[in-house]
């Protein structure tokens, strides 16, 4: 389990990292790398906002957070359900 602080720190360092890419030209590292920190803090606010002391890092810890899998046969089943259609975020189209 990786702890929140650890990955708003990990982020920070990649944001740093990325900071001097492309002070020296190296753009596509420097995108790649923002990519990255961008992750790392999902992952944290994801923790921050279902109360979990961290964010699984292996199949073993994952395992207690089943709910938290994005393409579940339930999940498929309600976006199938047309009743369901009028709420974006259980069918996962986000904003309309």
């Amino acid at each position: 389990m990786i702890s929140i602080s650890d990955l708003r720190a990990i982020a920070k360092a990649r944001l740093e990292d990325a900071e001097v890419l492309a002070q020296n030209d190296r753009l596509d590292g420097a995108q790649y790398l923002c990519g990255y920190a961008v992750e790392l803090t999902l992952k944290a606010l994801i923790c921050a906002t279902l109360s979990w002391d961290g964010f699984p890092e292996t199949q073993v810890e994952f395992k207690n957070y089943t709910s938290f899998k994005t393409h579940s046969s339930t999940s498929s089943s309600i976006c199938q359900d047309k009743s369901n259609e009028s709420n974006p975020i259980i069918c996962g189209h986000g904003q309309r």
